[in-house]
């Protein structure tokens, strides 16, 4: 089976997606049968792309079209460049299914003016409803947003309208919770075969023994001469993330007399940053901000820390809450989308209301008072991570391949054409 993986982020892994294609096509390549071509954009940084070709091992053929820069319109130009790159490498590969890493880039969008002879799946994550929702939700005025929030809003109508044709053209979808399971059917009618597949990591990278104070420290300086509790936060620096409420959280804390390590690892801008401390007089908390991490670095930060906090206004099943259980860092976050499908209140983690940053600072300030509660949630935290092993995830995607390439009227055509092959050789 000759699969070809549409993958925006690849290379640079800037969120949950790249971190959700890297972990399935690892998964994947370990299974018989299968070869992968993923297309993806192509980056300036040479020691990265050397890094993941390494990964993959030329067990991989990894196709660059484009090139990847962390903006709104990147996107647009991988679409563009898919439309005629697609056709070329399908003609010279004839691949057998399309698997899209993701609804809310959509980069197939244009291939889906043409009829395909060729079935298509995608994996839902979010979808750009769930994105704006979240910017809203905030109540950040518009031009405190990140530059990418302000053109989601702008460009809204348009991405739904296109959202919406985008399913009605693909043939079947990934799921990555059950709620979005659901949405899929209710808000876009969508009658195509739906299948629920958790986002998974790989187990074995956040196993704290792996991570000793000493190594960490070297590759991150600023863990040196941290407070007794560190609290970490790991994502944009956008509104929807939640990043106010966190600096006023904070606040709050510091001016109970409560003193921590915070660090911040993400992409976004540290002005705004200072920005915000500023406002909410989190200016003398001990917060280091790392700038944007690299995936295959963060389980250094998983082990320094004792907290995880993803204090969003919306998500649907984030990696980054599997990863901090699976290191034993307890995770707080926001009750929203679907995180109440890894987080288990009060059992492995602890769960808020979003947009309470007094209930976010309450529940910081109980588990680094209380180390035997702490240390109770962190065990169960790791023995749930092991529902999230990527192995079982490229088992049920590659399930599902087999399914839906089998349902599908090209492969019918293509017994039909191979038996009157046979046929025409057996004649006299």
């Amino acid at each position: 089976m000759r699969i070809a993986f549409l993958a925006p982020e690849f290379y640079h892994a800037w969120g949950g997606v790249g971190s959700y294609s890297l972990a399935l096509i690892r998964g994947l390549m370990a299974l018989p049968g299968l070869e992968i071509h993923v297309i993806t954009p192509d980056v300036q940084d040479e020691q990265r792309k050397a890094s993941v070709d390494q990964m993959f091992n030329k067990q991989v053929h990894i196709h660059t079209i484009s090139l990847a820069k962390d903006t709104f319109v990147y996107n647009l130009k991988f679409q563009t460049a898919l439309w005629s790159g697609f056709r070329r490498l399908h003609r010279t590969f004839g691949f057998d299914l399309v698997h899209a890493a993701n609804l809310v880039h959509m980069p197939d969008i244009f291939l889906k003016f043409k009829k395909a002879d060729i079935p298509s799946i995608v994996t839902v994550h979010t979808t750009i409803r769930g994105q704006v929702s979240g910017s809203l939700l905030s109540r950040t005025p518009f031009f405190r947003m990140a530059p990418s929030e302000r053109l989601s809003l702008l460009a809204y109508p348009y991405i739904r309208l296109m959202e919406r044709h985008y399913m009605k053209k693909t043939d079947a979808a990934i799921a990555v919770s059950s709620r979005y399971q659901t949405i899929l059917r209710k808000d876009y009618g969508f009658r195509g075969p739906v299948k629920v597949i958790h986002n998974s990591i790989d187990l074995a990278a956040y196993r704290k023994r792996r991570w000793t104070q000493g190594r960490c420290e070297r590759l991150f300086p600023a863990l040196h001469d941290r407070k007794k509790t560190t609290v970490l936060f790991a994502g944009r620096l956008i509104a929807l993330k939640g990043i106010d409420i966190l600096m006023r959280a904070i606040a709050e804390l510091e001016a109970t007399g409560t003193h921590y390590t915070y660090l911040l690892a993400g992409r976004g801008d540290s002005r705004f940053l200072s920005e915000l401390r500023h406002r909410h007089g989190a200016d003398h908390a001990d917060i280091r901000y790392l700038g944007h991490v690299d995936n295959s670095l963060l389980p250094a930060l998983y082990a320094s820390a004792d907290l995880f906090v993803l204090p969003s206004f919306t998500e649907n099943l984030p990696i980054t809450l599997m990863e901090a259980q699976a290191s034993g860092c307890v995770p707080i976050a926001s009750d929203v989308g679907s995180v109440d499908e890894i987080i288990d209140d009060g059992s492995d983690g602890i769960l808020v209301q979003p947009g309470h940053h007094l209930q976010l600072a309450a529940a910081i300030r109980l588990l680094g008072e209380d180390s035997s509660l702490r240390e109770r949630l962190a065990r169960e935290g790791r023995r749930n991570a092991r529902r999230f092993d990527v192995k079982d995830m490229a088992r049920k995607t590659h399930a599902f391949y087999e399914k839906i390439l089998a349902a599908h009227p090209s492969r019918s055509k293509k017994k039909a054409g191979s038996r009157n092959k046979a046929d025409r050789r057996r004649r006299p």
